[in-house]
């Protein structure tokens, strides 16, 4: 990479010489609209989540003598993709919000990891032009 310097009212700033806080990127986009098959693996996910919550009630002394019990109205379930970057490298999961539709106070969250790495050079366009428009 060719040095790149400018010269400033503090001093010289070497512009190839940059750090970010961290080395991971954590994106979240809306889903719109899954798959069948991508359905039929959230509604399994839902299932487990469920199970798990309800073990967590049951082993937490601080749920005990709460009712807090998933009904039988169902699940309100909100999806976004989770595209991960950790030191150049892409991971991509489907967050799941899980809310009981009659009792708001009884919720959980799951997730599913996807492979979407043949759109990746797109989701770092689209990853890149969205912190522009949100810092810049």
């Amino acid at each position: 990479m060719k040095r790149k310097n400018i010269t400033t009212t503090i001093g010289t700033i070497n512009l190839n010489d940059i750090e970010f806080c961290e080395n991971t990127l954590d994106v979240f986009i809306g889903i719109e609209s899954v798959s069948a098959d991508i359905q039929n693996k959230i509604n399994e996910a839902v299932e487990i989540a469920k199970a798990e919550h309800m073990q967590m009630v049951k082993e937490w002394e601080c749920f005990k003598n709460k009712e807090l019990h998933w009904t039988d109205a169902g699940v309100n379930t909100f999806l976004s993709l989770h595209i991960i970057v950790d030191n150049k490298e892409f991971a991509y999961r489907i967050e799941i919000d899980i809310e009981d539709k009659a009792d708001g106070r009884i919720f959980t969250s799951a997730s599913i990891d996807v492979d979407l790495s043949e759109y990746q050079n797109e989701l770092k366009k689209v990853i890149v032009k969205a912190m522009i428009d949100k810092f810049f």
